[in-house]
């Protein structure tokens, strides 16, 4: 049983292999064994689909942002609400003010848990680690870079017009 739960976020934009690092990870059982515990991984965008998903507070607040994004069936049009988000950075503000802190909250129960279950290590997945708020409770950042080339064969998406990923920043963990 592992002393205290440490917390490595992995970041970095589509088609970095931030799933295939942290999986990878995740489910190496010499890996678990050299850190002295298990290894839990959770992904923060499955988090926010899940919770957009199964939260009908959440998705009415995001259909009375965008009523568009509504289907006949209630649920979302994940599509029209991301090409409508991106086209607006005020409308994607809105939607991030309301969904982050939802997928913060459910990390930490997962924390928890895992912190509770004896684990070694917690994986936090996200794109948006940093604007999500999720790096602060990092002991450590995983920030995967990849070419433009790779991430767009990768991620399936036409990168066309995206810069291409070698900045580097810091951030500070406040431990």
């Amino acid at each position: 049983m592992s002393e205290r739960l440490r917390v490595v976020g992995i970041s970095g934009p589509v088609g970095a292999g931030k799933s295939s690092v942290a999986s990878l990870l995740a489910k190496d059982g010499a890996f678990a064994a050299a850190i002295g515990g298990a290894v839990v991984l959770v992904d923060a965008d499955e988090t926010l689909r899940e919770a957009r998903r199964t939260q009908r507070p959440l998705r009415d607040a995001i259909i009375a942002l965008h009523p568009a994004s509504r289907l006949p069936d209630g649920s979302l049009d994940t599509q029209r609400l991301a090409a409508a988000a991106f086209a607006d950075p005020t409308l994607l503000a809105r939607l991030e003010g309301l969904q982050w802190p939802i997928v913060v909250e459910a990390i930490a129960m997962v924390r928890s848990s895992a912190q509770q279950g004896g684990a070694a290590l917690l994986l936090v997945e996200a794109i948006a680690l940093v604007k999500s708020g999720l790096a602060a409770g990092c002991d450590l950042i995983l920030n995967l870079h990849a070419s433009r080339e790779v991430r767009a064969a990768r991620s399936g998406y036409s990168l066309t017009g995206c810069a291409p990923t070698t900045r580097t920043m810091s951030v500070p963990l406040g431990r």
